[in-house]
Formats: structure tokens, C-alpha cells, sequence
């Protein structure tokens, strides 16, 4: 459900999704002096859910990094 997860970086196309913050301290709270671990997902399915020509730009996703 979208109520649990925030976005926090992308668009409606792709982009990073952590958990809610009400949602991590209900599951896990945190101590005083430890560390707290996030939980984050990257979505890429609006990516290759449309035209097959707008796919094609991950066979050159290695070279545009490398460059």
C-alpha cells in the first residue's frame, strides 16, 4: 500500500522508495547508541512498461556509465 512507503528520489517512471518512518519504528524501534537500518527499493518498472524503443536505452545504460 502507498501509505507505507515514501518516495524519496525519481518520478512516476522510476525511483527510490523507503518504508515510512512511523512504519520502521512500529517494526523495529530503535535503542539509544545503535544503528537503525532503512529499508529502500528501487522501482524501474514504468521504465519498460511503455514502447519497446523506450526500453532500448538499458542496453546502453553500461556505456553511459562507464562514459
Amino acid at each position: 500500500p502507498k501509505e507505507f512507503v515514501d518516495q524519496v528520489a525519481g518520478d512516476g517512471d522510476a525511483g527510490f522508495f523507503r518504508r515510512a518512518a512511523w512504519v520502521d519504528r512500529a517494526a523495529d524501534p530503535p535503542e539509544e547508541g545503535q544503528w537503525w537500518r532503512r529499508m529502500e527499493a528501487y522501482s524501474w518498472g514504468g521504465l519498460t512498461s511503455r514502447r519497446a524503443s523506450r526500453a532500448v536505452w538499458l542496453l546502453f545504460l553500461p556505456f553511459s556509465l562507464v562514459n
